[in-house]
């Protein structure tokens, strides 16, 4: 993404007057500029710094090289400086509609998508297991007794142990799964490429990697879990009904376990 990009721009020497400046830098000689040039070896002899400006502060620089001594007259300053307005007023539009976009698809809470992204990713999913007849796993789950520590605890806790586990269950699926949230205390994970005994064993991993995350009375937290694997045949609607099914089979059979396996 544009913003994680330019955040992690590394700045000194020369470059370090321009980001403070926020406006063109003209150095007529590199030779006696006295605060540090960046990338000595083979600099050039003149060099116009132009800032590229985006949320108030300098993110990128663009480098004008000549290579001869006062290389630049008054006009290229003038063109340098409108240059930084109309790429900044560019990189910042694109900045700006990252994090519309982000804001529309991702729950604000966890961060992870929510459930609009939810709808459309696995029709795309469906879609695609359908055409090619590949499998296809949905997950949903609900974290056992939430309701009682939200009660309990109050809901900072609440929102604690659904950031917390959303991080747990992220860190233990594979960059093709996804994660989102459905509502509450609900997750849904979707396994492209995966059948139900496959995400089974992620399953456990996460259930293993979830109790280490402990409720203030020192209970460790728990997940009940329902898969349910693509047919041939099967609707979007249909594939998710099972797999809340499943899901609540585990609840009532106590919590902390997985319904639903397939082969």
């Amino acid at each position: 993404m544009v913003e994680e990009k330019i955040k992690n721009h590394d700045f000194s020497g020369n470059l370090t007057e321009v980001k403070n400046r926020k406006k063109a830098l003209y150095i007529k000689d590199t030779r006696k500029y006295k605060k540090g040039w960046v990338n000595a070896e083979g600099a050039p002899i003149s060099w116009i710094g132009v800032p590229i400006i985006v949320d108030g502060d300098t993110a990128a620089i663009i480098n004008i090289d000549g290579y001869h001594e006062d290389n630049f007259k008054e006009e290229d300053i003038v063109f340098a400086n409108a240059l930084s307005d109309v790429v900044s007023g560019i990189v910042q539009k694109m900045v700006s509609l990252e994090k519309m976009k982000s804001l529309s698809i991702k729950d604000p809470l966890t961060s992870i998508y929510n459930r609009r992204e939810f709808d459309i990713r696995f029709k795309e999913e469906m879609e695609r297991a359908r055409r090619y007849r590949r499998p296809l796993s949905i997950v949903m789950t609900d974290i056992d007794g939430f309701k009682k520590c939200n009660d309990a605890f109050g809901h900072l806790e609440g929102d604690r142990l659904l950031i917390e586990s959303s991080k747990i269950i992220s860190s233990a699926i594979r960059l093709s799964d996804i994660i989102f949230r459905f509502g509450g205390d609900e997750f849904v994970l979707l396994f492209p490429e995966t059948t139900g005994k496959q995400t089974a064993k992620v399953l456990k991993k996460i259930m293993r990697n979830l109790k280490k995350l402990v409720r203030p009375d020192g209970t460790p937290t728990t997940m009940s879990l329902g898969i349910a694997q693509y047919r041939e045949g099967d609707t979007s609607k249909a594939l998710l009904n099972r797999a809340d099914k499943a899901m609540y089979k585990a609840k009532g059979s106590g919590g902390n376990c997985i319904y639903g396996i397939e082969k």
